[in-house]
């Protein structure tokens, strides 16, 4: 039998600055404007880790695909 991976369907904000890299004002600002989906429980804010990782998925994607600034012809 296979065992399962577990993965949290929401983190905290520490956590996700933590699995991210992501600076406590940048992921708020994407909280914010939604680029990023969260959950208030009271006064907590908790992070959709599906959410962290597609935002952080496509940002890589969108990083990758622009041209370099250090390939000079």
């Amino acid at each position: 039998m296979e065992s399962a991976i577990w993965v949290p369907l929401t983190v905290s904000v520490n956590d996700a600055m933590r699995l991210s890299g992501l600076g406590r004002t940048f992921l708020y600002e994407c909280l914010g404007d939604g680029r990023i989906a969260s959950v208030r429980r009271g006064k907590r804010r908790l992070v959709v880790y599906a959410s962290l990782k597609a935002f952080l998925t496509t940002t890589q994607s969108a990083l990758e695909s622009e041209p370099s600034c250090n390939n000079f012809a």
